[in-house]
């Protein structure tokens, strides 16, 4: 009878790691207090002033090094969250909803740690907008660019207006704050009827005659309603 040996044979361990998988990491956004920080990554100018400034970058959290595969998988990140390839349509985008923010605030008097608090708060509530929104097109992410902007000008005219002493001036910042939130509102439905696939309807017309022939004719009806 013959004897047989199982021999265990050990795989050589290599220093190679696998790249991480796009669920294993997230996108977020930084601030750098010089523009000279971000020349290497996906660098965005803040407002004119981008010495005084800085700027912002997007970069990636998780189970990933900068090594090889690190710019696909950003890029990969940002088409999954902007709906766009080109990440600088992204970046052009998410930039107009910082300026909007940024112009109505007094950063230039802060210190570094408050405008590296007041940027990657401000950038995180805005990433975090358009991955809820997930825009899939170009179309798609101008109106959410303007839907971001639209609630933010809304609602600081609201907050204006409460802020007011004078009833003129409450008056006149709540029938702005009322005209923007109506717009956004316009925007919105925009989206949706975007959004919303295309119906066709079929209806089939069945035509019998006195001689026994049938004639059946079709006639298509293309919608977005019921």
């Amino acid at each position: 009878m013959s004897e047989t040996k199982v021999i265990d044979k050990k795989m050589p361990k290599t220093t190679q790691l696998s790249p991480p998988y796009s669920e294993e990491v997230d996108l977020v956004c930084r601030w750098r207090g010089r523009k000279q920080d971000a020349d290497n990554g996906l660098g965005i100018a803040t407002l004119d002033g981008t010495d005084v400034l800085g700027c912002i970058k997007f970069e990636l959290k998780g189970k990933c090094a900068k090594e090889e595969g690190y710019g696909n998988l950003l890029c990969a990140k940002i088409f999954e969250t902007f709906g766009v390839y080109n990440p600088g349509v992204a970046a052009s985008a998410f930039t107009d909803c910082v300026n909007c923010i940024v112009t109505n605030s007094d950063v230039i008097s802060m210190d570094l740690e408050e405008k590296k608090t007041f940027f990657d708060r401000l950038c995180g509530n805005i990433l975090s907008l358009f991955q809820e929104m997930r825009p899939r097109d170009v179309m798609e992410l101008m109106m959410v660019a303007k839907l971001i902007i639209l609630d933010y000008l809304s609602n600081r005219e609201f907050i204006g207006s409460v802020a007011t002493q004078y009833e003129e001036r409450r008056t006149g910042r709540q029938l702005r704050g009322i005209k923007l939130s109506r717009l956004l509102l316009e925007f919105k439905d925009k989206l949706d009827k975007h959004r919303k696939p295309e119906q066709q309807i079929h209806v089939q017309h069945n035509h019998i005659h006195n001689e026994g022939q049938a004639i059946i004719g079709s006639q298509f009806s293309a919608g977005g309603g019921r």
